[in-house]
């Protein structure tokens, strides 16, 4: 809604709605473009990990962890062997 004695009036605003009003329609206004997606081209050296890399003691903590492993595999294998003499033993008993 616009006020009729405004839009008469000498006011700078009021005389370029009179002008836009008046005019032919401008076919660049009619035209509505909207982007939903900007593929930005990669920063170089952004985004790149800097941290030092701890490779010594990285292996060397892996190395434990594999030693520990074995440990227990064996002392795994020893307790099977153990069952299966209880286990046999109580076989022969019976």
């Amino acid at each position: 809604m616009v006020d009729p004695e405004w839009l008469r009036s000498n006011d700078e605003e009021a005389r370029a709605l009179r002008q836009a009003q008046a005019g032919k329609p401008n076919k660049a206004w009619r035209v509505l473009h909207r982007v939903t997606y900007v593929e930005r081209p990669a920063l170089m050296g952004f985004g790149r990990d800097v941290r030092k890399l701890r490779a010594a003691a990285a292996v060397s903590e892996n190395q434990a962890l594999l030693d520990k492993i074995a440990k227990l595999e064996e002392e795994n294998q020893k307790l099977k062997e153990k069952l299966n003499t209880i286990i046999s033993l109580l076989k022969g008993q019976k």
